[in-house]
């Protein structure tokens, strides 16, 4: 149920809370609890979705995402009343929620307070009296408010929404406006999304189709995403997967590539409407049999595909040859710009309580050495309030910020760029523009680097290695040329002393 659009009645809020206390709710006469529910919706200007209505329970789930704390895009509330409450709906909303959710306890009498803290204060839920609630939402500012008590009874360590290794979610989902714009405006355009590993790409394929599905398009009902992560990659195999993806039947079942093309003029036909696929993780099947059938099914506009991937997808792209040319538009993600950026390392930050001193040398330092690119801000976001906790100082402070550079998980993800360059070549002129700290690099910069080593690069050689190096997060593109995706490469490197021996074995591995 969408709760955010039911009209409000002027009820003050204390009279509605002695209300609800004193005279409960059934799961027949839930009238005076939606009145709650929509003062809450209207509190946080946000959507709620009625889960279950009990005796003097109600479960619902509202969506925070203005809030930049752990898990407050979607926080499933239980809301209680009444002189006794019933045990098991206590236990079924802990077991249901006690993983990977920090649910809210809503407590409208004194003994459904007493039951739940009882229970609940450990840390892992907010649980709140109805003395509380009343602040909350008399608050002139519900939002800040309930940060204040979500710091009160959570630790801060719990709280932390940096996620570097996990697509962002609500509110940790920052930019990529133009590339959203593109997903939603050119509607009738197939695209590629390529970048390296971490950048943002699922993050930009989920928040793309979150916003379809809250626009309530017409088209959501045609929509499938599919992930291909650790997928088989015979051609029948993948066929059969995507099909079952689509529609699980024996039809499907049966799929071959070859018959993938009959199957979604099929399916169009069923559904009304041009299928719309958004496949993620596709490098190790995007060059097979069955994606050459899915480009001719776009061309044809049976369906709409979105394709996310790493290197492969984008080597595919970028051939002349490839059976997707002329069939997709190229997204290449890259840094984020400065706004958003800037919004990513300083809002959770603040939403967890910190104050940041001298908050311009902070931001400038972390975004010179992540290049700005969202998957190292959040590792520096999370690193700088782990230490800050560690600490014991509600204060972040450039002499912090110091501390942080010398973290040795930060060090090894640097590095790491580096020592993933397999291709023997590609290793070589990276290296070599780590050390020289180049900053514009162009092909004719590159061909000349390469016949310093004795390599003659053609411009198809040339575009291959440029995107190894992008791909490994060692170069981006930037305005018409590259660069070195950010200062934390050369700084690591020249710190560990790293270069010189991996240059001589990238040499030696070269033969010159």
């Amino acid at each position: 149920m969408d709760i955010k659009h039911l009209p409000v009645k002027n009820i003050p809020i204390g009279s509605l809370m002695e209300r609800l206390g004193g005279e409960g709710w059934s799961r027949t006469h839930d009238g005076i609890v939606q009145e709650f529910t929509a003062r809450w919706a209207v509190a946080f200007d946000t959507d709620i979705e009625v889960r279950e209505v009990g005796e003097n329970s109600l479960t619902f789930t509202t969506y925070l995402p203005d809030i930049r704390l752990r898990t407050m895009h979607e926080v499933p509330c239980l809301l209680l009343a009444g002189d006794s409450v019933d045990p098991d709906v206590l236990n079924r909303h802990w077991v249901r929620y006690n993983t990977g959710y920090l649910p809210f306890i809503l407590a409208l009498t004194t003994h459904a307070y007493e039951q739940a803290a009882k229970k609940f204060f450990n840390g892992r839920c907010l649980v709140l009296s109805s003395e509380q609630i009343k602040e909350l939402l008399n608050s002139p500012d519900p939002p800040s408010h309930l940060k204040r008590r979500l710091r009160e009874q959570i630790p801060r360590r719990s709280l932390i929404p940096y996620d570097y290794l996990l697509p962002a979610t609500g509110g940790m989902f920052f930019g990529r406006d133009d590339e959203i714009g593109r997903l939603q405006e050119e509607d009738s355009i197939s695209f590629a999304i390529a970048g390296p590993g971490r950048i943002g790409k699922t993050s930009l394929l989920n928040y793309y189709k979150k916003a379809k599905l809250y626009g309530r398009s017409a088209s959501s009902a045609h929509r499938f995403s599919v992930s291909f992560y650790q997928a088989e990659s015979s051609p029948d195999l993948v066929a059969r997967f995507l099909a079952m993806a689509i529609q699980e039947s024996s039809q499907s079942h049966r799929m071959t590539a070859k018959g993938l093309i009959n199957f979604l003029r099929y399916m169009r036909t069923r559904l009304g409407g041009t299928l719309e696929l958004l496949l993620d993780e596709v490098d190790e099947v995007c060059q097979g049999e069955v994606f050459q059938y899915l480009g001719e099914a776009a061309r044809v506009g049976l369906c709409r595909l979105i394709l996310c991937g790493k290197g492969k997808l984008l080597k595919m792209m970028l051939n002349a040859k490839s059976t997707m040319d002329c069939r997709l538009d190229l997204i290449q993600l890259g840094p984020l710009d400065e706004e958003p950026a800037s919004a990513l390392l300083l809002k959770p930050l603040e939403d967890l309580g910190f104050v940041l001193n001298d908050p311009d040398h902070i931001l400038d330092e972390v975004l010179r050495m992540t290049g700005r690119l969202p998957n190292l801000i959040q590792c520096f976001g999370k690193k700088l309030a782990e230490i800050a906790i560690h600490d014991k100082t509600e204060t972040i402070t450039p002499t912090l910020m110091e501390k942080l550079k010398g973290d040795f998980f930060i060090t090894q993800l640097f590095i790491k760029s580096l020592i993933d360059l397999e291709d023997p070549e590609s290793r070589l002129i990276g290296l070599s523009l780590v050390k020289d700290g180049a900053r514009h690099i162009t092909s004719s910069s590159l061909q000349q680097l390469a016949l310093g080593f004795g390599l003659h690069f053609d411009s198809k050689r040339i575009v291959e290695v440029c995107s190894d190096l992008v791909i490994n997060n060692v170069l981006v593109w930037n305005h018409g040329t590259y660069s070195l995706a950010n200062e934390g490469l050369p700084f690591y490197a020249r710190q560990t002393g790293y270069l010189d021996n991996a240059l001589s074995e990238a040499r030696a591995a070269v033969g010159v």
